[in-house]
């Protein structure tokens, strides 16, 4: 299940087998609609993610109501 974040991980750190399972052990899989907002204004993300699949939008809403998008976030990113 968690294939393409070990491989996306293995980019850049080798991981024993032991560090390997514990990692994947503290993970959570996702599935989340579209037009899903994971934060509400004035919340504080206290969490990573692993885009797998689709793309994630992240904006704010300016002083005249506009939503100023920041970045997008597409497949296999992790921020």
């Amino acid at each position: 299940m968690f294939q393409a974040i070990n491989n996306y991980v293995a980019r850049t750190i080798q991981l024993t087998p032991d560090e390997l399972e514990y990692f994947n052990a503290i993970l959570e899989y996702k599935t989340v609609p579209k037009k899903t907002m994971l934060l509400e204004p004035g919340d504080i993300c206290n969490f990573e993610l692993y885009v797998n699949k689709g793309c994630i939008r992240e904006y704010y809403i300016d002083s005249k109501g506009a939503e100023i998008t920041l970045q997008f976030a597409v497949e296999d990113w992790c921020g």
